[in-house]
């Protein structure tokens, strides 16, 4: 008889990700800055560009939470709102900042290490 195995619970970690579309002219320099905490970043991209056929590369991903010890998570709308306030420019009501890669993930770790609201 075949071993039955049961799994009660899902490890989540949320995760907050970055990526460019290099072959799409008008989002050049600008980069989409999303979160997933139901599906892996891989599939997340995925879902947001197959369907148009947009090629995606992904920049950076990190947790999303906080390094003070808390363990306290974290969404992309509080990392969209410190980019904001330190004058990122957004493209409105959207998720695209004009922002390179390099320099978002930089800002992505001095807001989670720091804590800035």
């Amino acid at each position: 008889m075949e071993k039955i195995t049961i799994k009660t619970c899902k490890n989540i970690i949320p995760m907050v990700y970055a990526y460019t579309t290099p072959g799409v002219q008008e989002n050049q320099g600008w980069t989409k800055i999303g979160y997933t905490e139901a599906q892996t970043v891989e599939e997340r991209i995925k879902q947001q560009t197959h369907t148009v056929g947009v090629n995606a590369n992904e920049e950076w991903r990190g947790s999303a939470i906080f390094e003070d010890g808390t363990g306290e998570p974290f969404t992309d709308h509080h990392f969209h709102a410190f980019l904001t306030k330190n004058e990122i420019e957004r493209r409105p009501k959207t998720e695209w900042f004009k922002v390179n890669g390099h320099d978002s993930e930089n800002l992505f770790h001095n807001f989670k290490k720091n804590r800035f609201t």
